[in-house]
């Protein structure tokens, strides 16, 4: 088995450190680090569950970081993002990372791919969800 912890630092993954007072734009849009989890409710983690009722533990910022503006906007971009996929639109998706990442999951026969074990995270300024690493 070969894994590496996934976290929120450099050569890891890469985004802007969230503190309690990025709760405005542009700071309140970037620092999030997802994990879509299907046993979020009994892990314990802060968690969201999208109106088509994803699960995603919510990774960075720590549970008690995140402020009540970070939670509801990273829900809300969800949401969206939730809604143009359903609508066949993938402009708020990195298709590159994606790509790569859920190869990855296929050639090594993750049998957790898209139930568990599964990150994604948004960077600043940036309208793409971002998937991995890899």
């Amino acid at each position: 088995m070969i894994c590496d912890q996934i976290e929120v630092k450099e050569g890891r993954v890469e985004i802007e450190e969230m503190t309690p007072d990025d709760i405005t734009e542009p700071n309140i849009t970037d620092g999030y680090l997802l994990e879509i989890y299907y046993r979020a409710p009994e892990s314990g983690d802060k968690y969201l569950i999208t109106n088509k009722g994803l699960r995603l533990g919510i990774k960075y910022p720590d549970s008690d970081d995140i402020t009540i503006e970070q939670e509801n906007y990273i829900k809300k971009y969800l949401n969206d993002l939730e809604e143009r996929i359903y609508n066949y639109n993938l402009s708020y998706i990195d298709e590159n990372s994606f790509y790569k990442y859920f190869l990855m999951q296929e050639f090594c026969a993750d049998i957790d791919t898209v139930f568990s074990s599964f990150h994604i995270y948004k960077r600043r300024n940036d309208i793409k969800l971002h998937f991995g690493p890899v």
